[in-house]
């Protein structure tokens, strides 16, 4: 799942170029695009929460990460600027899902195992994202369109989804899971004020080279 939400966001990131010639988006209307995805995220994290108190953990993986894949060949194949606009907004409605699924399943993974293990997702995640800009090279440098590129990433995050399967967990015992209330009670206090200044460098970060 980790190695899936980074190849969608590399697609992303490493198609900006492609796909702002293919619709003839000005650089400032593409920034904005660029933007409504992180906030979109935002309110995919929220979205995310839903789908899994009804549909479960993993289901909920499951969903965001072939809705992840869906948005991908939306963007590359949308009929016109308005429909590239909000096929943006639902890839990153999809991400901010992914996130919060696959984030919750990793920390459940980490505490079971009694030791760090977080790094490894990440390097998934990572190594991943190279591969999918990779992708993204070889067809620019074979004169592929935005959509076709698109198309190829769409179809390596479907594939990766298919590796998903569910594990079950041993529960935490009720001192544990105090513990854990605890501790993110801890971390909800003063957490935005902590938080804010990392809010300009994503957003600069976010800006189209």
């Amino acid at each position: 799942m980790f190695a899936a939400q980074g190849t969608a966001v590399a697609a992303v990131s490493t198609t900006v170029p492609a796909v702002q010639e293919r619709f003839g988006l000005s650089p400032q209307l593409m920034t904005v695009l660029v933007v409504a995805v992180a906030l979109s995220a935002g309110v995919g994290s929220f979205v995310g929460l839903g789908v899994i108190r009804r549909l479960g953990l993993v289901a909920a993986m499951r969903v965001a990460v072939v809705a992840s894949a869906v948005a991908l060949l939306l963007i590359g194949w949308a009929p016109g600027q308005a429909a590239v606009a909000v096929s943006y907004c639902l890839f990153g409605v999809a991400l901010g899902c992914i996130d919060v699924s696959v984030n919750t399943r990793a920390a459940a993974v980490e505490r079971h195992y009694g030791r760090s293990v977080f790094a490894s997702f990440y390097a998934a995640w990572s190594t991943a994202g190279v591969v999918a800009a990779l992708i993204t090279a070889a067809t620019a440098h074979l004169g592929w369109g935005a959509e076709y590129t698109l198309t190829a990433q769409a179809a390596l995050v479907v594939a990766l989804a298919l590796t998903i399967r569910s594990h079950t967990l041993p529960a935490d015992p009720p001192s544990a899971v105090s513990d854990h209330a605890a501790d993110a009670a801890g971390l909800r206090r003063g957490a935005w004020v902590r938080l804010a200044s990392f809010a300009p460098v994503l957003l600069a970060g976010s800006y189209p080279h």
